[in-house]
């Protein structure tokens, strides 16, 4: 790149320059994966401790990480790669969805 050239970085199209913006990127590439190959590994019976099933678990950590990273960056650090917003947008989605589906009375 010349002298003259303006860097990518922190550009909308370009990619996260602070750290907890690649923190936040980084978990949702993790979630895909974790999701996919649990989703594929253990279709009949998944690992539990006790009662408890742990995929779940694992799966909301993962997407809590991505979340408050994301957020941190957008807020603090006022990141503005669309990476970071997706991988803020999507967690939230994915949260916010659990949440009401545990408020409604279902079966």
């Amino acid at each position: 790149m010349s002298e003259n050239t303006p860097s990518r970085s922190g550009k909308f199209f370009g990619p996260p320059s602070t750290r907890p913006g690649r923190l936040s990127a980084w978990a949702l590439v993790v979630e895909v994966a974790f999701v996919v190959v649990t989703s594929t590994a253990f279709e009949s019976a998944s690992p539990t401790i006790g009662q408890l099933n742990i995929i779940p678990g694992i799966t909301f950590l993962i997407v809590l990480a991505a979340l408050v990273a994301g957020l941190v960056a957008l807020i603090r650090d006022r990141e503005r790669s669309w990476i970071v917003w997706v991988s803020t947008g999507l967690p939230a989605i994915v949260l916010g969805a659990e949440i009401i589906s545990m408020l409604i009375p279902g079966e």
